[in-house]
């Protein structure tokens, strides 16, 4: 059987580190343990456990090691579940096209797995060839867990290259500059200080221009209607493996056996179709109208007696409105458990 491009970066960085899974496992299993710190569900490991496989303990810095442990980081979280996303056309271009004003934060803990890999057709990323993404969440150990980051890790023809983003409030902007902010201190503190100053000042700025289409794609998979199945098993859903119990190794997280496609947006995608039919036979300026797709957001109590609540974040495709016609343009949705 030919091999996916994911599993072949899983066969290279074992190769390059061929102790890293086994490592991982030991880390995982060692939470709140001789130093060890706990963190939260939504992160299947610090970055700190794949730094020290890398740097075998001796967290020594060089861009080599930082680039090597954001792969095994994201490779290590994606191993345990393997879920590609594979959007339909239509609504994958419509998506990308949709606008952020301000990053809604919370959404990005409804990942339904640890990490995912979004497949980007027909798409590039700093000149290069595009084939898609891997996405994850982050708890920063050197920050004592105050810091989460979305780590995206960008497959491109001939590498794997690391983007990471600050989850805070405001702009993709502002996010990307508090990256900056650290990144120029993690360079002073580590003698890699003079790389920041060959840095374009309009870097982040075009950055943040590219990062814009994956972070809405990377939202609609965790959006509460989101239209998302497996076609071979369309009652099963995505979302992590529970630990089981091994006799000499405790707890372990065991590697899904293969990859799984999860067909996106593909009953959005006849929504999308129709409403594109539909659309061409309004005139004028007047009513009838079109409303252009757009990201909606709200807050619900989860239990009430707590207070606790959940954003909500539902992408709303084009709707012709006022347009008289038989067949609604109505989306047909799955619920996808967060």
């Amino acid at each position: 059987m030919k091999q996916t491009r994911q599993q072949k970066h899983l066969l290279e960085i074992s190769q390059k580190y061929p102790n890293a899974w086994k490592h991982m496992d030991m880390f995982r299993n060692s939470q709140g343990k001789d130093g060890i710190p706990t963190w939260p569900n939504w992160c299947f490991a610090p970055m700190a456990a794949s730094a020290a496989i890398v740097t075998k303990g001796s967290m020594l810095s060089s861009l080599f090691a930082v680039q090597d442990y954001s792969i095994l980081s994201a490779l290590s979280a994606w191993r345990s579940t393997q879920g590609i996303y594979r959007f339909d056309p239509d609504t994958y271009q419509s998506i990308k096209n949709s606008k952020i004003d301000e990053i809604p934060v919370d959404i990005f803990y409804q990942l339904p797995e640890w990490c995912v890999y979004i497949e980007t057709p027909d798409s590039q990323w700093m000149g290069k060839k595009m084939y898609g993404f891997y996405a994850h969440l982050e708890w920063d150990v050197n920050s004592n867990g105050a810091r989460h980051e979305l780590r995206l890790l960008i497959d491109t023809d001939d590498e794997l290259l690391s983007v990471p983003l600050h989850l805070i409030k405001g702009t993709i902007n502002n996010s990307l500059n508090s990256v900056k902010s650290e990144a120029i201190k993690q360079g002073d503190a580590h003698g890699l200080g003079m790389i920041n100053k060959f840095i374009p000042t309009n870097f982040y700025d075009f950055m943040a221009m590219n990062v814009e289409p994956l972070l809405s794609l990377i939202m609609y998979i965790c959006s509460s209607d989101a239209d998302i199945i497996n076609p071979r098993n369309p009652t099963m859903k995505p979302q992590n493996p529970s630990p089981k119990k091994t006799r000499r190794k405790g707890k372990k997280t065991f590697a899904a056996k293969k990859t799984t496609i999860w067909e996106t947006g593909f009953n959005l995608g006849k929504v999308i179709r129709n409403y594109n039919k539909q659309s061409s036979k309004i005139k004028g300026t007047k009513r009838p109208h079109v409303r252009r797709a757009h990201w909606h957001h709200y807050w619900q109590i989860e239990n009430s007696k707590t207070g606790r609540k959940k954003l909500i974040a539902k992408w709303l495709p084009p709707t012709l409105v006022a347009f008289k016609q038989s067949e609604e343009l109505k989306p047909t949705i799955r619920k996808v458990a967060t």
